[in-house]
């Protein structure tokens, strides 16, 4: 079975349980051939027998085994889906679907890779990724979870689209666009290639990826005016990235030259600890400013006033509570160091309500300020994975100096006083100057997630503009992605963040409310200065990552994640580019930068 040969109109509920049980028993076939003795393990002789066993299951006699033969079924609506299981993808380490007679004879020492406690027995829950029971029901049912998992898990074999680069002279012709291709979740399709795209959509250079494995989701790029690309990577074997942190982990950051050798790289990363994730932006000084993961234990939060709850997704990071930090990094390109200059913590700037015998006790609509510490309830998102905030993009007003981040979680853009030191920034000081996109994050009332007032639903990608080459009208500009609203713009927990048949994504460029003495107003109103939305609406939607850059002559270039459609408009509003990138995976965001830009100069000497 195929995405082609299944019709979603006529698509039953019966149907739709077939199809789903029958990708989890093809995600379950190759250890369960494995384990020979059927007890929910691997043993050490099983493991040394697994080669005799692989090739067993090559039925058509070639020697290898092809995606059929490692699923069992002939199950392919969803190409790749049988990479969730992690025997396959230590096993097919290129992603290509093919198991070589090479990788076969080596299957012993790559199913070690999977004994995470170094027993020499490999669990079949280090195997197969759990399937979560309650998806299916809280995204409308498992026809709606169908289209859902064809809507993000299969990607165009060539370039398609409305209206192709090129074919509009107002759109993609004024400069070089670079795209970043990642992994989807669970390697299902591995990538890792940084392109520049001409006007005419097709690369003109690329960068190869570090790790043949691919990168992990929501890596960034961004190519600095001295030619260097600013990239991040995984620091530890992807399995263990993800398998040991939530969404958009990472831990490395990089420089790498025209040539993509590496001239600086700064890795924060620790089991169980921190890990560098999501975005990475380079401050005119030359510093850069990174996100970081930091665990707390369960007790440790509930040591803060953390009210107790249980994780949707507890595989993922082993149950710690996941807060965020911001790091600004000073690199040394000449001896390879950095120092850590500036940091700001969350941690650090909480309210809570739940215990007043613990720290941070107080009335959160009294403290506009800080973090509710207890806002995020995990049973409302699918793959939060214990995050408390899940900020995925951070910017720099050098105008201002101020920093500004999104955090999906509470659907919230934070700005932040970046003038004070380490310690100052630990106090008063590094309470927030302003939030806005959702009152309910400092209402006293208990989380329903349907709060009247809701602007922002999981957005992504803001950035201050008064560093941008194109004609600007705003303070910042951010991708609303549209999660968990309705088609009436309203809040609906019920989407779960992937209501493609209602929700629907959009631009925002946005003027901060400011008294004459330069602090913010908090009660005034928020002024869009331009936005865009699809006609209809729901023809644009990107549930997760995705993208915003404005342009040299003023358009707005648009990325979607989840497909790597490209969308660019007019300050019109009028549509000059709309395709989707050929090959696998996904992207977290693009770039724009003119003909023009300096760090194009080794372009131009080729």
């Amino acid at each position: 079975m195929t995405p082609e040969t299944i019709n979603l109109e006529t698509l039953t509920e019966e149907e739709a349980r077939t199809l789903i049980k029958g990708m989890a028993d093809s995600i379950s076939f190759l250890f369960d051939a494995l384990d020979r003795d059927g007890d929910g393990r691997l043993s050490p002789a099983e493991i040394d027998a697994a080669p005799d066993i692989l090739r067993s299951l090559d039925k058509d006699g070639d020697g290898e085994l092809n995606e059929t033969e490692l699923e069992g079924y002939g199950l392919h609506f969803i190409p790749g889906r049988v990479r969730f299981n992690a025997i396959v993808r230590v096993l097919d380490l290129d992603g290509d679907l093919r198991v070589t007679a090479e990788d076969i004879a080596d299957a012993p020492n790559r199913l070690r890779l999977l004994d995470r406690d170094g027993d020499g027995i490999v669990q079949r829950e280090d195997a197969i990724t759990k399937p979560n029971p309650t998806v299916s029901k809280r995204v409308g049912g498992p026809v709606n979870l169908i289209k859902q998992m064809l809507n993000l898990a299969h990607y165009s074999d060539e370039l398609m689209g409305d209206v192709l680069p090129g074919t509009d002279p107002r759109g993609f012709s004024d400069g070089y666009t670079l795209h970043y291709q990642a992994n989807n979740n669970n390697d299902v399709q591995i990538a890792n290639g940084t392109f520049l795209l001409g006007p005419d959509g097709r690369p003109v250079h690329e960068w190869p990826g570090p790790n043949p494995e691919g990168v992990p989701e929501a890596t960034s790029a961004d190519l600095q005016p001295n030619g260097l690309l600013m990239r991040t990577v995984a620091a530890d074997d992807l399995r263990n990235v993800h398998d040991w942190f939530p969404v958009g982990g990472h831990g490395t950051i990089q420089l790498v030259d025209w040539d993509n050798t590496v001239v600086w790289q700064y890795t924060r990363y620790a089991r169980g600890k921190y890990c560098l994730h999501h975005d990475s932006r380079m401050m005119p000084n030359g510093n850069i400013l990174v996100i970081c993961y930091e665990a707390l234990t369960r007790n440790e939060a509930i040591a803060l006033g953390w009210e107790p709850q249980e994780f949707l997704n507890p595989h993922r990071g082993d149950g710690y509570v996941w807060s965020d930090r911001i790091l600004e990094l000073e690199p040394n390109l000449e001896d390879g160091s950095t120092k850590v200059v500036w940091e700001w913590a969350a941690v650090d700037h909480l309210v809570q309500a739940y215990d007043p015998n613990k720290p941070n006790y107080g009335k959160v609509s009294e403290n506009r300020n800080k973090l509710n510490f207890n806002y995020c309830k995990y049973d409302n998102y699918l793959f939060t994975f214990g995050q408390l905030y899940h900020c995925n993009s951070v910017s720099y007003s050098e105008e201002r100096d101020q920093i500004i981040v999104s955090s999906a979680n509470f659907s919230e853009l934070w700005v932040i006083d970046h003038s004070g030191t380490i310690e100052e920034t630990k106090g008063a000081k590094g309470d927030l100057l302003f939030r806005y996109g959702n009152p309910e994050t400092y209402s006293d009332d208990a989380p329903t997630y349907q709060k009247e007032g809701k602007q922002l639903f999981w957005q992504h990608d803001v950035q201050w503009l008064e560093n941008k080459e194109g004609p600007t009208t705003g303070d910042i500009i951010v991708i609303n992605n549209g999660a968990m609203r309705g088609a009436d713009g309203k809040p609906n927990p019920n989407e779960m963040r992937m209501g493609f048949e209602s929700a629907y994504t959009e631009v925002l460029e946005l003027n901060l409310p400011m008294r004459p003495d330069g602090t913010y107003d908090w009660d005034g109103e928020v002024e869009k200065a331009w936005s865009y939305k699809a006609d209809p609406p729901q023809s644009m939607f990107a549930p997760f990552m995705s993208g915003c850059d404005r342009t040299p002559s003023g358009n707005t270039v648009i990325s979607l994640g989840h497909n790597k459609r490209f969308i660019e408009v007019t300050a019109d509003g009028e549509v000059v580019a709309d395709f989707r990138y050929p090959g696998p995976g996904n992207l977290f965001r693009t770039r724009r930068y003119s003909h023009n830009y300096p760090g194009l100069a080794k372009l131009k000497q080729t």
